[in-house]
């Protein structure tokens, strides 16, 4: 109950985070690699029972229905690394057009990559590397040239895995939201 009322009054009311920054660099980064392990699911196809459970369970069912409906609604992606009927990881590929109030400041016409997510007892396997390239790579192959991903400062394994990607980095940013985000402000941190 007390997550509900936190995210009713955050999205009411406002709240702040606190983003590291990177960008696509088609020249640094190439073309990635497409892993034949890995699911791809757009907003059109269903998802295994299995994913689904996963998804809300960690992200919660707004979140994922969220989620579900910008793949549906703006053309996006979702990545699927399953092993033994076991979820281990996963991440979206977004459009920009659901972000683009909230970081107009970026561009226009970019490609959102992420969330992603890889189960606890499989980290620091390289799994993360390999959804990176492989979303790198169906960018690629649809001609999206210009992507963005960001993480929590605070979530070092996910910003060590970005920049192991060689994800260029464009800066530390507080982005403050208030009023069910029709206000919005951005201050470079470093």
């Amino acid at each position: 109950m007390m997550d509900i009322a936190r995210s009713i009054y955050r999205f009411l009311w406002g709240h702040s985070t606190f983003l590291a920054l990177y960008r696509y660099d088609r020249v640094q980064q190439g073309a990635g690699y497409i892993d034949p392990v890995i699911q791809c699911y757009d907003g059109r196809d269903p998802m295994p029972d299995l994913v689904t459970k996963v998804l809300i369970k960690q992200s919660g069912n707004l979140s994922y229905r969220l989620l579900r409906r910008r793949t549906r609604q703006y053309g996006g992606f979702l990545l699927v690394l399953i092993q033994a009927d076991v979820l281990i990881a996963y991440g979206w590929i977004q459009s920009w057009q659901p972000f683009k109030r909230e970081y107009k400041w970026l561009g226009r016409e970019w490609v959102c990559l992420g969330p992603y997510w890889t189960s606890p007892d499989y980290r620091g396997r390289g799994l993360y590397g390999r959804l990176l390239q492989h979303s790198i790579a169906e960018c690629f192959a649809r001609g999206w040239f210009k992507a963005y991903i960001w993480a929590n400062i605070n979530n070092t394994p996910s910003i060590r895995g970005i920049e192991k990607a060689e994800f260029v980095p464009v800066g530390s940013y507080k982005v403050s939201r208030y009023l069910s985000k029709l206000i919005c402000s951005v201050h470079r941190i470093n």
